[in-house]
């Protein structure tokens, strides 16, 4: 930010892709834009708060009516009962709210190999595991224009839970 103050830049194209920062960036896009009219190609603080948190997002599919699957969050002292619900038809990915690439993730058939997943975190949410293929899809929103970007396949979901 500093930088394109002083070099009076025309605008602003950040290139980060985690999760984490991305609030920071719909800060620094607010600060660029209302105190300098430097325009910064980013979400802004809402957008980015939902993105950059599983639950939030989730939520915000559920809110929607954009199709989901069932999650629940879970507690330390919580987790059996819902858990041992969900597991009668399928296996159950275990999540963090935040983290990408995999981290944080067990998938789960029956109960007893929740082991000591809840040692490391207070808290998780689940949903059901859905066997097939991730794609991530960017799209980019400028002046009005909507632009999906060009689709990467990251691979076939596994119950190993190993990212594609």
């Amino acid at each position: 930010m500093k930088i394109a103050i002083q070099e009076e830049v025309d605008g602003v194209v950040p290139l980060i892709g985690v999760d984490g920062p991305l609030v920071d960036v719909a800060k620094m896009k607010e600060v660029l834009e209302k105190d300098h009219d430097i325009p910064v190609a980013s979400s802004g603080v809402n957008a980015a708060s939902i993105c950059a948190d599983k639950i939030k997002t989730k939520q915000f599919f559920v809110d929607n009516s954009i199709e989901t699957p069932e999650f629940f969050k879970l507690t330390k002292d919580n987790n059996e009962k819902l858990l041992t619900k969900l597991l009668t038809n399928s296996p159950v990915v275990l999540k963090q709210a935040n983290g990408q690439g995999g981290s944080g993730i067990k998938i789960v058939s029956k109960f007893e190999e929740v082991g000591n997943y809840f040692n490391g975190f207070d808290e998780t949410f689940a949903e059901k595991f859905l066997e097939g293929y991730e794609v991530s899809i960017e799209v980019l929103r400028w002046n009005g224009k909507t632009i999906p970007l060009v689709p990467v396949y990251k691979g076939k979901t596994t119950l190993t839970g190993l990212h594609p």
